[in-house]
């Protein structure tokens, strides 16, 4: 049987919905996270996810594994979403900030030995230009990978150990 989206959500319920009172759900236009104000099982905080794409959501957990109590309050972890049309300046800092999620999400695309591949999400920028920011950004998050496989985010780690089920 080929692995899913949907599987991807059971996992994260396995893991998360009692502790953290999170739900992955997948079939959205654009990802968001959702906190809610009284968190159970019944009103849980939802991490949207992409249409049913694998990817958006391993990298949507990804997010959530390493953000800390506080971001998990706000909607989207408190961050503002700048669009794929932002100045050189602001690519670089949205690549700062992605830096150790997507090491997160390839970690998870390792456990589930499925191809992992960094997203700039810059597709306006020349192709000269976008070639020089993604060789730098795939050395980074290749680097920040090495330190997250050594000492992964708690809920990172019980999620990549889930994931293994998949491929052992």
């Amino acid at each position: 049987m080929p692995l899913v989206s949907q599987n991807i959500e059971a996992s994260f319920a396995a893991c998360f919905l009692k502790s953290h009172h999170t739900i992955l759900c997948g079939g959205f236009s654009e990802p968001e996270y959702i906190p809610s104000m009284k968190p159970s099982a019944e009103l849980p905080h939802r991490i949207h996810y992409t249409k049913d794409y694998l990817a958006s959501a391993l990298h949507e957990t990804a997010h959530w594994c390493i953000a800390g109590p506080e971001r998990r309050q706000l909607k989207d972890y408190g961050y503002f979403y700048e669009s794929g049309t932002r100045n050189l300046r602001a690519q670089k800092k949205f690549m700062v900030h992605e830096v150790r999620p997507q090491a997160v999400e390839a970690m998870f695309h390792e456990a589930l030995l499925i191809p992992f591949q960094v997203s700039l999400d810059a597709l306006h920028f020349e192709p000269a230009i976008r070639k020089t920011l993604q060789a730098s950004f795939e050395q980074e998050v290749e680097a920040e990978l090495a330190r997250v496989c050594i000492d992964p985010p708690y809920r990172a780690k019980v999620f990549y150990q889930r994931l293994r089920q998949y491929t052992e």
